[in-house]
């Protein structure tokens, strides 16, 4: 196959190199900026966090990345492309490969410059100097953190009854984290945060703090002390029960939103709440509880349980939910919602 047989796109993907050269300049600029400043961040005077270092290598590697197709055009004047071994491929199969190149070039490349902004993320004490409203506390069980729930959605269809209107159906969907479904709803109160599991890089959720194995202990305590809300995710470990037992002694009850979540775990979750309020006077009242429907628990003003129960158990439900028991607690009046 000729390049006349060929057709004028495929001709100018091989021939036009003006978007190659359009591309190289910014690329090569964006390194060397990358570059430049993880040099200045490794200076002692900077002292600047690991993780930051940590961050600019991303985007370090994520420049390279996307320059890789500009170098045979810098080095030789010569594009990718080039060449009578290309010309004499059959049009469909280099169409494909360039597809395929493309997809994995600008996706790879998405991909290191997303992580840099995960690791980038601001830590505790940066968004609790920039945020005057107290923070909202996660707690829960580090292999709760990619617990998803389902996600629902609606579909508008006629109402029998009334031709002229729609009503909406909500069905299942796709599933999303749990996490970031809680990170959404307390958003309005208060930022987000939760100690993070020693040794992971920085994710999307919740802003983490790390320490080493025991001194994560007051720390929480503070964060309690100045919480808006308190949300604990029903879990079966050591470090859960200290923080929720700590929670009831340090009398924090009146900002507690206990949630069980979806999966097949709930009813070992359930009993591990329990025997944690074994020795306060919710002990009968969580017992005797009908656990299997349950999605949340929160403290009234007069120190009252509240369920918050549904037969479904997506996350709309537990969004409700959430709503409902923060309404419960601004009920209370204890919750700000604006700056002190």
């Amino acid at each position: 196959m000729n390049m006349e047989a060929k057709s004028a796109w495929y001709q100018a993907l091989l021939r036009e190199h003006r978007w190659i050269d359009a591309l190289f300049v910014p690329m090569l600029a964006m390194g060397f900026y990358s570059l430049g400043e993880y040099l200045r961040l490794r200076k002692p005077e900077a002292q600047a966090a690991t993780v930051r270092l940590r961050a600019w290598r991303f985007r370090i590697a994520a420049s390279a990345w996307l320059a890789v197709p500009m170098l045979p055009r810098a080095l030789s004047g010569r594009a990718l492309l080039d060449g009578e071994g290309i010309n004499r491929l059959p049009e469909a199969i280099v169409i494909v490969v360039v597809l395929g190149f493309l997809i994995a070039w600008i996706g790879g490349g998405w991909y290191l410059f997303h992580r840099a902004h995960v690791i980038m993320k601001a830590g505790v004490a940066d968004v609790r100097a920039s945020d005057e409203r107290g923070p909202v506390v996660l707690f829960r069980s580090f292999k709760d953190d990619d617990a998803l729930v389902g996600r629902a959605f609606a579909n508008a269809e006629a109402d029998p009854a009334d031709p002229g209107s729609t009503m909406r159906k909500f069905q299942s969907g796709d599933l999303v984290g749990f996490e970031d479904m809680i990170e959404r709803q307390v958003r309005d109160y208060g930022q987000l945060i939760a100690v993070g599991k020693p040794g992971e890089s920085r994710r999307e959720g919740a802003v983490r703090d790390y320490f080493p194995t025991h001194e994560w202990r007051p720390a929480v305590l503070e964060w309690m002390d100045t919480a808006q809300l308190i949300v604990v995710i029903a879990s079966c470990t050591a470090g859960l029960r200290w923080e929720l037992m700590s929670v009831v002694t340090r009398q924090h009850m009146n900002r507690l939103i206990l949630l069980v979540p979806p999966g097949p775990r709930r009813e070992e979750r359930w009993s591990f709440v329990c025997e944690c309020f074994a020795w306060t006077p919710w002990c009968h009242r969580l017992a005797q509880a009908e656990h299997e429907s349950v999605l949340a628990v929160h403290w009234n003003a007069a120190g009252e349980l509240i369920f918050l129960c549904s037969e479904h158990r997506q996350d709309r439900d537990y969004e409700i939910a959430l709503h409902l028991a923060i309404y419960g607690i601004l009920s209370s009046g204890w919750l700000h919602t604006g700056s002190y």
